[in-house]
């Protein structure tokens, strides 16, 4: 289950100076406890690798266990059960990036050194041959045992991905920019299949030999215009390949990566649909879904879940415009244009809502409504549109920066007001109406803030972010242990989270010292943890119940199913792999409340058998229930106390019953 909150508790008071001392003072100590707790001690010895997570209780790393493809290709799914502590540097972009910019605030350089000393041994012990690391989607290393893990396809040749990774190179340069280099390069030779219309595999191999002295001197033929037919070239893992391929020409000051890299982004940029201006998700065609009346080429998706150029990658790509300068330019203008045709076609201002579309402009919910209308069927919730989400923001705050464009400024004006952040005003920051009584807490809103005070030195934007950041370390740090997490319920602290970064980027802002903090580059937050932990579980009682997630492929060990579970092939600790539950659980959340909430809605883990038949309140705070509700059955409601909610339109749908149907909530 997956339910999504919004609690509308007042933010915290204190005076200006009392709120950032404390925050300053509280990101130290979570760098103390990172170089105190967050180092390996695990296996035959302690190493200077930094664990992905650590347990807030115990303050140890939690094992996990990699269960992706299980049955599949790689060797993990060939294997029995084995618990594994994870380190995995492509996750630990932010971190980076966090502490060397706590060095630099805080002029103690031994956060900065920690990290270095990680690269260092990381260098020594995980390189291969050909200069790739031991890190990415399918390879990390096991603290337990002190050697790679992962699963990989074939067996201990491919498996190197990074998808929205970008970790933070300069800190790998200053400590050894030769293994550095190789790295870099490596990325490239291990992914790049044609060198003419720049069609890579998202599995870089290992093993492929590395010749740097024929690498960058391709033979340059004319440019590749238009979606052609290839590899599935996703922007996710294509921006990492662009994004170390401008890091390496920047770092080595050598142009000829920086031609390669730009050569590789304009298969995307300049592939746009010549009507709409809109990026492909793929510059090659492999796969299409979908049916012969409402076909869905791959590469042509904008979806919450494809969001390329709008989402992560688009924050990577407009840094490395910034970073560049002169040779950042084509990076900035095409990224303007990209960004003012999603505003165009996909944003809809008063709603703060994004469509589902292909890059032709169709619109996919209306082109599915239609169809079905024609056989009398009810549409579906499969298109439903999205709200952007904080990288998409942050894209547009950065593009106005760089190109001060209107277009810019009123969209990202709407996606503010849709935060209920109130009114960024004029083009140049003038005019502002600022809801300096927020109640959000999502730190990395920080990040769009700070880049309109940077566009316009209106300090309103940092006494905004102020009121954000100080709701965020309310509600997510944890004083007794020097860690954030999402809410006092979660046992496990994500330690590649940005939101330190954000809060430490505000702290710079504030200080006047931008240029002591890297900037954030939309590095995603590895496998993020956002579930709550309820207190006991009946009739089983596992120490937790939470799953690694958003991309179900591991899950932390003590996510216990029932002995019942008729799954031979791995433990019962595996809550995706159940095949048939036979018991009923009943999970208790506390009540944690301070006020009232709204339910944004639910869903049924989509890898879990396993669904939610009932929800049962017992709360003397009202719940509001705003619909999207999803589930594979019946769903009931018990009300043990208080006064709660439908808000108007809500609906609920189900899978369970024939044809899948959803349903109006009637009191």
């Amino acid at each position: 289950m997956i339910v999504f909150l919004v609690n509308h508790s007042a933010p915290m008071d204190l005076s200006g100076a009392d709120k950032n001392t404390e925050i300053i003072q509280g990101l130290t100590q979570f760098a103390n406890t990172l170089i105190k707790h967050g180092r390996d001690t695990y296996g035959g010895g302690n190493t200077p690798l930094f664990s992905d997570y650590l347990e807030v209780n115990t303050l140890k790393a939690p094992e996990k266990m990699y269960i992706h493809r299980l049955g599949g290709p790689g060797p993990r799914s060939k294997q029995s059960f084995q618990p594994v502590i994870s380190s995995n540097l492509a996750y630990q972009g932010n971190l980076m990036r966090f502490l060397v910019g706590i060095s630099e605030l805080t002029k103690d350089s031994k956060y900065k050194d920690a990290y270095k000393e990680c690269i260092r041994y990381y260098f020594e012990n995980y390189q291969v041959p050909n200069g790739l690391l031991q890190m990415g989607h399918h390879r990390w290393v096991n603290l337990n045992t002190d050697r790679y893990d992962g699963n990989d396809w074939p067996a201990g040749r491919s498996g190197h991905e990074m998808k929205r990774d970008y970790p933070y190179y300069p800190i790998f340069w200053e400590t050894d920019p030769v293994a550095t280099r190789r790295m870099l390069a490596a990325h490239w030779s291990s992914h790049i299949q044609d060198w003419g219309f720049m069609n890579f595999t998202r599995h870089g191999s290992y093993v492929k030999e590395l010749n740097e002295d024929t690498l960058w001197n391709q033979p340059i033929t004319k440019p590749v215009i238009g979606i052609v037919k290839g590899n599935l070239t996703f922007f996710d893992s294509g921006s990492d390949i662009i994004y170390a391929g401008a890091q390496l020409g920047s770092l080595s000051k050598n142009k000829k990566p920086l031609f390669w890299a730009k050569r590789l982004y304009a298969r995307y940029s300049d592939s746009s649909h010549p009507e709409t201006g809109l990026p492909p998700w793929h510059h090659t065609s492999l796969r299409e879904f979908g049916s012969a009346d409402e076909p869905v080429p791959e590469y042509a998706l904008i979806t919450r879940g494809s969001a390329g150029l709008l989402g992560n990658g688009g924050v990577a790509m407009l840094r490395i415009g910034e970073d560049l300068g002169k040779d950042g330019q084509y990076y900035r203008e095409s990224m303007l244009n990209h960004l003012k045709a999603y505003a165009k076609y996909a944003y809809i201002p008063k709603e703060n809502l994004l469509k589902n579309l292909l890059m032709d402009g169709t619109d996919l919910a209306e082109r599915e409504k239609q169809n079905k209308a024609k056989s009398g069927e009810p549409s579906s919730a499969a298109w439903q549109p999205w709200s952007p989400d904080p990288n998409t923001i942050i894209a547009y705050a950065i593009c106005y920066k760089q190109s001060k464009d209107n277009t810019i400024w009123e969209t990202l004006k709407s996606m503010i007001r849709g935060n209920e952040l109130g009114d960024i005003g004029d083009p140049g920051g003038k005019n502002t109406k600022l809801n300096l009584t927020t109640d959000t807490s999502n730190a990395l809103l920080l990040f769009p803030l700070v880049e309109l005070f940077q566009a316009t030195k209106n300090k309103n934007y940092l006494d905004l972010g102020s009121v954000i950041a100080n709701n965020a370390f309310k509600k997510h740090f944890r004083h007794k242990q020097g860690l954030f997490t999402p809410s006092s319920l979660h046992r496990t602290a994500n330690l590649c989270s940005a939101e330190p970064l954000a809060l430490l980027t505000l702290e710079a802002a504030l200080r006047n010292k931008m240029d002591k903090v890297p900037t954030y580059a939309g590095s995603n937050e590895g496998e993020a943890i956002p579930y709550l932990r309820p207190l006991k579980i009946r009739p089983y009682k596992p120490k937790a119940s939470h799953l690694a997630y958003s991309y179900a492929t591991e899950a932390i060990c003590d996510d216990l199913l029932p002995a019942s579970s008729s799954d031979t092939s791995v433990p019962v600790m595996a809550w995706q792999n159940v095949k048939k539950s036979t018991n009923e659980a009943i999970v208790d959340f506390p009540d944690i409340l301070t006020g009232p909430v709204t339910i944004e809605g639910m869903v049924d883990h989509s890898e879990t058998r396993n669904s939610v038949s009932k929800i049962i309140i017992n709360s003397e705070h009202s719940y509001t229930f705003s619909g999207n509700l999803y589930g594979s059955g019946d769903l009931n409601f018990n009300i043990l106390k208080g006064s709660h909610y439908w808000s108007d339109k809500s609906t609920w749908s189900t899978t369970g019953w024939s044809p899948t149907g959803t349903y109006d909530f009637i009191m």
